[in-house]
């Protein structure tokens, strides 16, 4: 996701969060009473979420399990949060406001990896989305390096699988992703030049 920085202000209610982000043009998400305003990605972070998008919203269509892109909110009630994950898959979706557009149980959350992200995405985020009770595996995407984390939960446990060739297995929806699709036109030897 892109990256999130807090604006200064004072304790904002979900319900207000809600109102202001359903009249901004910019996206934003909310934890512990503040909105996080988002900021653009970098090329390989883009060009990911789009290889995402296309592979995970083929493989998914006409089946139960739905595929959503980052414009989707998910909402974790403890708190409450609301987080725009870089995509989602949800068996069926259970849509808690369609006109926000939010779900609260997706199966499958994706996250792309990058230097401004990756704290909040591996702490905060990790935290907040392994207590939603639906969620079975939470993939992280490397955008500077080729890598997927595929962090499975087992029992009380989460366990993770890294993939850097081949493909990385969502056993909880018996999808497969390949590398070579999600890294096609991403140029990851640029992200180590000064």
């Amino acid at each position: 996701m892109a990256v999130a920085s807090p604006l200064a202000q004072a304790y904002v209610s979900p319900e207000e969060y809600l109102r202001r982000e359903a009249r901004s043009p910019e996206k934003s998400e909310y934890q512990n009473g503040r909105i996080l305003a988002m900021s653009g990605g970098s090329f390989n972070h883009v060009q990911i979420t789009t290889n995402l998008n296309t592979s995970m919203g083929v493989a998914t269509r006409g089946k139960l399990c739905r595929y959503f892109a980052s414009e989707l909110k998910i909402l974790i009630s403890e708190g409450p949060r609301y987080f725009y994950p870089d995509g989602a898959i949800a068996c069926p979706p259970n849509i808690v406001d369609s006109k926000n557009g939010i779900i609260d149980n997706p199966k499958v959350v994706f996250e792309v990896l990058s230097p401004g992200t990756e704290g909040r995405d591996r702490r905060e985020k990790f935290f907040a989305y392994a207590g939603l009770a639906s969620i079975e595996q939470i993939v992280f995407i490397g955008s500077e390096y080729k890598s997927v984390e595929v962090w499975s939960r087992e029992g009380k446990a989460w366990r993770p699988e890294v993939s850097v060739e081949g493909s990385a297995f969502l056993t909880s929806v018996n999808l497969e992703l390949s590398l070579e699709e999600l890294y096609e036109n991403v140029r990851i030897e640029e992200a180590f030049e000064e």
